[in-house]
């Protein structure tokens, strides 16, 4: 399932500081935008694997316009190539007693997902959306390599954290809910084994559809019994998902991420249009997908500024 989740992107005043400078006015950096500063991080390492060993992942910067740069916006978008490597397994083979072998895997198969940085004069927090898909996205090697440009060149403290609403907006709590979903895995009794027999975790899922009207709005979760149903199933499973009506478009929230105020969505296959041969969705529809996404959220937290859209 392809996601994207929103990150706020911020250069303190100092370090362990609450206040952030203005993205535009960083004092140290001779002027430049924090704006100019990514763009210039990002044209340095332009055809170029980026490393963080402890991550054990890369991206590649791929200079043959994957990346669109808009100054006038302030806006960077779209696909960075992710590989990881180093990755291990342990398999026991019964029959063998004791005995186990270890594989190592070095090739790296790069995959393309995609990112939204947006960093706008004037404001002390930029906007930044992250796209994943099985589990791999840009998000660790570029956060932390951007964060290490701005300590090394300028002994800036650059912070990315997840994007936080402050407080449930009421689009969200007044949106119909469509569906629960309640996500499970079973780990199989012997771990190494499993690799073997060329098992995984079992995987379930419950499915809870609207009936009639009987869900409401994501407000009334709270005041309908339906709420003592997640409560049940929570305690029984790794993750409850729920499907809002926001819109025109059915979106799918993490229940907890909502209830954290931390904000990650599910994308509708249908939307993005994935190419089947490659499994990479149309650039053009990813990117309108999120921004749509992105302005809603922009909406609920600059209400007062109208001008801050993508």
């Amino acid at each position: 399932m392809h996601s994207v989740s929103f990150y706020s992107f911020r250069i303190l005043e100092k370090k362990g500081s609450k206040k952030s400078r203005k993205l535009d006015d960083l004092k140290k950096t001779n002027g430049n935008s924090a704006f100019i500063e990514v763009e210039s991080f990002l044209k340095q390492n332009t055809n170029k694997a980026i490393n963080r060993p402890l991550s054990k992942s890369l991206i590649f910067l791929d200079g043959k316009g994957s990346l669109t740069i808009n100054s006038n916006r302030q806006l960077i978008h779209g696909y960075v190539k992710v590989g990881k490597y180093g990755e291990s397994a342990e398999i026991t083979d019964t029959t063998l007693g004791t005995l186990k072998l270890k594989t190592l895997i070095d090739d790296i198969t790069l995959r393309e997902r995609y990112v939204l940085l947006y960093l706008p004069d004037g404001f002390d927090e930029g906007f930044v959306a992250i796209h994943s898909n099985d589990n791999i996205s840009a998000r660790t090697v570029l956060f932390e390599s951007i964060i290490q440009y701005f300590k090394d060149n300028y002994d800036l403290e650059a912070r990315f954290n997840p994007l936080c609403h402050k407080k449930i907006p009421d689009y969200i709590l007044d949106s119909e809910v469509k569906e629960i979903k309640a996500i499970g895995f079973e780990t199989p009794s012997d771990v190494a084994d499993s690799f073997g027999q060329i098992k995984t975790h079992i995987h379930s899922d419950l499915v809870i559809k609207h009936n009639e009207g009987f869900f409401g709005s994501f407000r009334d979760l709270n005041n309908k019994k339906i709420g003592n149903v997640i409560e049940i199933i929570e305690e029984q499973c790794d993750e409850v998902k729920v499907t809002l009506r926001i819109g025109s478009r059915d979106i799918v929230f993490k229940y907890s991420s909502i209830l954290k105020k931390g904000i990650s969505a599910e994308l509708d296959d249908s939307d993005i249009n994935i190419d089947a041969s490659t499994g990479i969705p149309n650039v053009n529809d990813l990117h309108n997908t999120i921004v749509d996404i992105s302005n809603e959220i922009l909406l609920d937290i600059h209400s007062q500024n109208q001008g801050v859209i993508i």
